[in-house]
Parts: structure tokens; sequence; C-alpha cells
């Protein structure tokens, strides 16, 4: 019984060294370097059928596998000695000289990339604000010509008015105020709600008597006058 367990323990204790060295990265590298220097070996052993050696070398597989891959000369000294060293440059050499000055120089150039693009953010906001003063600027200009000259905005106001369906029914309300006395409403005359709507709503008109007669503002009178430049 003792020695049994003795056994599963030893039994044991080989498998997990087996596996952890099988598991290690540098025997896991070793290995694939030894098979591909020794392809032809694996080949013959695993793939190529024990009759077909002896039909064509007369020598049984073991046999022929310790003739054509074990026979010590310059040769096999090399392909037991190359695995070791692709292995040492694999682990080793290439990371250090290679993988880890690449990997540098790639965070190297995302950095670069996120530097040139925080400045290009940085420029194309100080040219926003650069735009928007500019633009605030130009419209305190303007506020402060229009404070000074009044009719520069009721220039701007009645240009938009002649661009609107009301323009067209401002002929009636001029002649409520110049031929009716004002009057929107008469026996044979009215003045359409829709322009009576939007010149008082915009400052041209007031109402007076109930809402039955209308006179000009000031602003009224400034596009009266245009109108009739415009309208000779």
């Amino acid at each position: 019984m003792i020695d049994q367990i003795t056994n599963n323990e030893i039994t044991n204790s080989v498998k997990k060294n087996f596996k952890d060295r099988f598991s290690s990265p540098v025997f896991g590298t070793f290995f694939i370097w030894w098979v591909i220097f020794h392809w032809e070996f694996v080949y013959a052993m695993f793939f190529v059928d024990e009759s077909r050696v002896w039909r064509t070398t007369n020598m049984l597989m073991n046999d022929y596998l310790r003739a054509r891959y074990f026979h010590i000369d310059w040769s096999f000294v090399f392909f037991w000695l190359a695995p070791f060293v692709m292995t040492f440059v694999t682990i080793w050499w290439f990371p250090r000289f290679i993988l880890i000055p690449l990997f540098r120089k790639w965070e190297e150039y995302e950095s670069e990339k996120q530097i040139i693009k925080i400045k290009i953010g940085r420029k194309i906001e100080e040219e926003t604000v650069k735009r928007l003063e500019v633009t605030s600027q130009k419209i305190e200009k303007e506020k402060k010509i229009e404070e000074a000259d009044p009719s520069i905005n009721l220039e701007r106001e009645y240009l938009q008015f002649r661009k609107s369906d009301f323009f067209n029914n401002f002929k009636r309300l001029i002649e409520s105020i110049y031929k009716h006395h004002g009057y929107v409403s008469t026996v044979n005359f009215e003045v359409p709600r829709d322009i009576l709507a939007y010149t008082h709503s915009n400052g041209l008109v007031e109402f007076e008597d109930n809402n039955r007669k209308i006179h000009l503002t000031e602003k009224g009178k400034y596009f009266v006058k245009q109108y009739s430049l415009h309208n000779k």
C-alpha cells in the first residue's frame, strides 16, 4: 500500500515536472525551432511508412533514422546547436534589440500624433475665437451705426418687407391713410386683415377710435416714403 502511494507520488511529480517544462516559453520556443530544423526527421518518423523505407533502402525504420539523421558530422552538430541559438535569439536577443525598440518608436509615434492633434485642436479653437471676436466687433459696430443713424436699420427692415407677401397689400393701407382718413373699413373700401396685423405688430401703424382707424408711426412714415420712391 505504501509502495503504491509512493509510486503515485513519483508519477504525479514527474507528470507535473514535464507539464511545467512543456508549458515554459523557453522550452516551447526551443521545441518549435527543433522541429523546424529537424522537419525531415519528424516527417520520416511519423508520416513515412516503414515498408516504403525497407523497399527503398533495405533498412529498418530505426536503422534508417539513426544512419540518416544521427550520423555525427558537422551538419549533425549544426542542426542540434541551431535550435539553441535560435531560442536564445527569439527569447532574449530579438525582443531586446528589435521588439522593444520598435515598441518604443511606436509609442513615440503615437505620442507625437496626440501632440499634433492637440496643437491642431488649439489652433482651430484660436481661429474660432478670433472669428467670434471679429463677428462680435462687427455686430457692435453695426449697432453703433444704427444708433447714430436709425434709417439704416429701417432700410434693412423695409427691404425685408418688400420680399414678403404682405407687400402687395401695402398700397391698400396707404389708401386707407390718405384717401379714407385712416378708416380701415368703409362702404366701398376695406384694408385686408393680414396687412393690418403685420403693420401693427411690426410698429408701422397704431389703432385708434376703437380700432376703426389707424395712423402711421415714424417707422410707418419711413416705409411709406420708401414705397413712394420705389413705386412712382
